[in-house]
């Protein structure tokens, strides 16, 4: 069983760590919101299309597992300029 001492030496490390943290808050990456913001459509129009479709939840579930991988939504970071407009006609 702690002791009081050792109770408010874990509270005050505690409050410490939560005020460092607050403090040294950093931004996500831009590519880390893009890849949430795909994700979560790619997750929204799979289930406009099953609902227009009339298909049971258990199928809907199955098709999201299927198809919403990392893979899918996470897009290739490159580094020139031309290679970008590459992709863009690709």
């Amino acid at each position: 069983m702690p002791t009081l001492t050792q109770i408010r030496i874990n509270k005050k490390a505690t409050t410490e760590y939560n005020l460092y943290n607050k403090l040294n808050y950093r931004n996500p990456y831009p590519i880390n919101l893009i890849s949430t913001l795909i994700k979560s459509q790619n997750i929204n129009l799979i289930n406009q299309i099953c609902d227009k479709n009339g298909v049971c939840n258990e199928k809907k579930q199955e098709i999201i597992e299927k198809l919403v991988k990392p893979n899918y939504y996470t897009p290739y970071i490159v580094n020139s300029e031309l290679k970008e407009k590459l992709q863009q006609i690709i």
